[in-house]
């Protein structure tokens, strides 16, 4: 069953008590870091990259750069359990199962314009 993506985060995560959109920090370690969303509870933060057409480059970029920078271009979330998540309009299956693979989570849009969610089997965590 498709759900929203604020309904998902709500249901996975303890108790969401802030989401910050465009989040932005600069360190010297990790220079300037923008995040689009950043969900967070008092144990965990789920961070998430919003596209409107996935591409390889992007995901290259979150997962191998941006996502491991987090806790150290935010240093609040450094005791956190942090997960990370890609989202877009446009993401084939083929993405969608690479993304997983990565132990990402999926945001896209279902057929009937409903945002849904994919979990990855062994999520990522921080």
């Amino acid at each position: 069953m498709d759900e929203s993506f604020l309904d998902y985060l709500k249901r996975v995560t303890d108790e969401i008590r802030e989401i910050q959109k465009n989040s932005a920090a600069e360190s010297k370690a990790t220079g300037r870091r923008e995040y689009d969303i950043v969900a967070v509870n008092a144990k965990q933060a789920v961070v998430i990259e919003i596209k409107t057409k996935l591409k390889a480059k992007d995901v290259e970029k979150f997962f191998q750069t941006q996502l491991p920078q987090f806790k150290s271009a935010f240093p609040e979330f450094r005791d956190h359990d942090v997960y990370g998540g890609m989202g877009a309009l446009v993401i084939s299956e083929e993405q969608e199962l690479e993304l997983c693979g990565l132990g990402l989570f999926v945001f896209t849009q279902g057929e009937d314009g409903i945002a849904r969610v994919r979990k990855p089997a062994n999520p990522i965590i921080l």
